[in-house]
C-alpha cells in the first residue's frame, strides 16, 4: 500500500508536469547500486559489527518544474540488504518529498517509510520531514530540519549542518557535516550523531554513468562511539 501511494502521487505530478504549457520542465533519474563496508544511520551501528558490509540500491526520479514557482518534486526507493546479518537484514525505504525555493532559501517537506519486511510491524517508523536550507553561497548550503515520527516511534529528530559540492571536469565533490539529537518515546532525549562526510563522482560517459567512493565518520551520541565506514557505487544519472 504505502509504494502504491508513493508510486501514484509521483505519476501523477509527473502527469502535471508533463502536461504543463511551459517547455522548462524536466525530469531527471538517477539509479545507484552501493556497497559500504557496514551499515552505520544517524551514528546508529545497524550491522553486526564494524566490518559487516551491506548493498544498498537506490532509485530516485527528480522533477524540476520552474512553471510551479521552481518547486523540486522527487520520489524514489532506497533499499538495504545486509551481508551478513539476521532477520532485519532487509531494509525498503520509499519517500517523497516536495521543495520550493524562496529567494536564497529553500524549504522542503517530505515524508519516509522505513520497511522492515522480516519484523513485524513491518513499518517500523514512518517519518514527516520539514527542512530549510540557505545558499550561502552557490557551491555551500546551510541546512537544518525535524523529522517527526508520530506513529511508531513517537519521536523526533533535529538536525543542522552543512553541505559543500565543487564540479571539476568531470568530478563531482561533496563534503557535508551533521549534528542531529532526538527525543524518542523508548529513549531519553540525546545527542544522536556528528556525521562528516567526503564524496567524490566521475562522470565515465555522456549517458551519465559514474563511479563514486564515500568515506564517513560518524559519532554516536548514545553509544559514545566512532563508527567509520567506506561505500563504492557505480550509477547512472540523467
Amino acid at each position: 500500500m504505502i509504494f502504491r501511494i508513493l508510486l501514484g502521487s509521483l505519476v501523477l505530478v509527473s502527469s502535471v508536469a508533463s502536461a504543463d504549457s511551459t517547455a522548462d520542465t524536466a525530469v531527471h533519474y538517477t539509479l545507484e547500486a552501493t556497497s559500504v563496508t557496514s551499515y552505520v544511520w544517524r551514528g546508529n551501528l545497524l550491522s553486526e559489527g564494524r566490518a559487516a558490509p551491506a548493498v544498498q540500491p537506490y532509485g530516485e526520479l527528480d522533477i524540476d518544474a520552474p512553471s510551479l514557482h521552481g518547486a523540486r518534486i522527487a520520489g524514489g526507493v532506497w533499499t538495504s540488504r545486509l551481508v551478513t546479518g539476521d532477520a532485519t537484514a532487509q531494509e525498503i525505504d520509499p519517500y517523497l518529498w516536495v521543495q520550493v525555493p524562496i529567494g536564497d532559501f529553500a524549504i522542503r517537506g517530505g515524508y519516509t517509510a522505513y520497511v522492515l519486511p522480516d519484523l513485524e510491524p513491518k513499518d517500523a517508523m514512518h517519518e514527516f520531514l520539514g527542512q530549510v536550507s540557505w545558499n550561502a553561497t552557490p557551491a555551500l548550503a546551510a541546512v537544518g530540519g525535524i523529522a517527526v515520527d508520530p506513529i511508531r516511534t513517537h519521536g523526533i529528530y533535529g538536525f543542522a549542518g552543512a553541505v559543500y559540492v565543487r564540479t571539476l571536469g568531470k568530478t563531482t565533490l561533496t563534503t557535508s557535516a551533521n549534528v542531529g539529537a532526538s527525543d524518542y518515546a523508548m529513549q531519553p532525549s540525546n545527542l544522536q550523531d556528528v556525521t562528516l562526510l567526503a564524496r567524490g563522482a566521475y562522470t565515465m560517459n555522456d549517458a551519465g554513468m559514474y563511479f563514486a567512493l564515500t568515506a564517513v565518520a560518524a559519532y554516536s551520541g548514545r553509544a559514545e562511539q566512532i563508527y567509520p565506514y567506506v561505500g563504492v557505487g557505480l550509477g547512472i544519472s540523467k
